[in-house]
């Protein structure tokens, strides 16, 4: 049973795969546009990627501290930088299928499909904006360096 379920997961992911295939790379004219958000997306992944290594590098780096006379503060302005590290890539790599998502929906009319697909564009690129304003706000904060001093070296934010 648990073969037939591994199976079934496999084929629902390359069902995924080549319906954002399908989607983007279709000999349609409207591939103009879905191949540069795509692209787009990707870029930002692709550059956002070193935060998902510094938030790694951050977190086994609060094993090697001793934590027993740090604060409460410690703990949540830790665990923001963390969260606003992750959140440029995991935004840029979700908007990837949101667009097959508003496209496939057969009850909106295209110009609602054109509207909802400039909101979302905005709002990822407005997220994406906020946390990486928040990424140097509180790297910058002097609590965080208890974890980002190794040695004589800070990790590069």
């Amino acid at each position: 049973m648990n073969i037939i379920n591994h199976q079934e997961a496999v084929e629902e992911e390359l069902t995924l795969m080549q319906s954002l295939k399908r989607f983007y790379f279709t000999s349609k004219w409207e591939s103009l546009l879905t191949i540069p958000y795509l692209f787009l997306f990707l870029y930002f992944a692709i550059f956002y990627i070193d935060n998902i290594f510094l938030a790694i590098r951050f977190i086994f780096r609060t094993f090697t501290v001793t934590t027993t006379l740090l604060s409460l503060s410690h703990v949540i302005w830790g665990a923001v930088f963390v969260v606003a590290l992750s959140m440029p890539f995991v935004i840029s790599l979700s908007m990837i299928p949101v667009l097959p998502n508003i496209w496939k929906n057969m009850v909106w009319k295209k110009d609602q499909k054109i509207l909802i697909t400039i909101v979302a564009f905005v709002v990822a690129i407005f997220l994406m904006s906020i946390a990486n304003d928040l990424i140097i706000a509180v790297g910058q904060r002097e609590i965080l360096d208890v974890f980002l001093k190794t040695g004589g070296s800070i990790l590069e934010i």
